[in-house]
């Protein structure tokens, strides 16, 4: 799909968001596309996630809640995990 804009719509309209998953060149638009995902990982031009320290959900119907965190905290945050990946896998070269 050409246009982020239809791609984050169509993605959005999704009844669930545990993780999702965007590639692009342009680091802009990494950036504000990890804002405006409703997933509870955006992965950037990466196909890890679930292996993360610290608090892990999904968004919308999605899972139970939040590993690693208190009801409170549960009830007041919409948690996400960004990850990134830039350059290649080689980096010898």
């Amino acid at each position: 799909m050409e246009d982020p804009d239809e791609a984050i719509g169509w993605a959005n309209a999704l009844d669930f968001g545990p993780v999702c998953y965007l590639y692009t060149r342009d680091l802009r638009t990494s950036i504000e596309g990890a804002e405006r995902l409703e997933f509870g990982t955006v992965n950037v031009n990466n196909v890890g996630g679930g292996d993360v320290g610290f608090p892990y959900s999904g968004w919308k119907p999605s899972g139970l809640g939040s590993s690693w965190a208190g009801r409170a905290w549960q009830n007041t945050c919409a948690p996400r995990t960004s990850g990134s990946r830039w350059g290649t896998a080689d980096r010898g070269r």
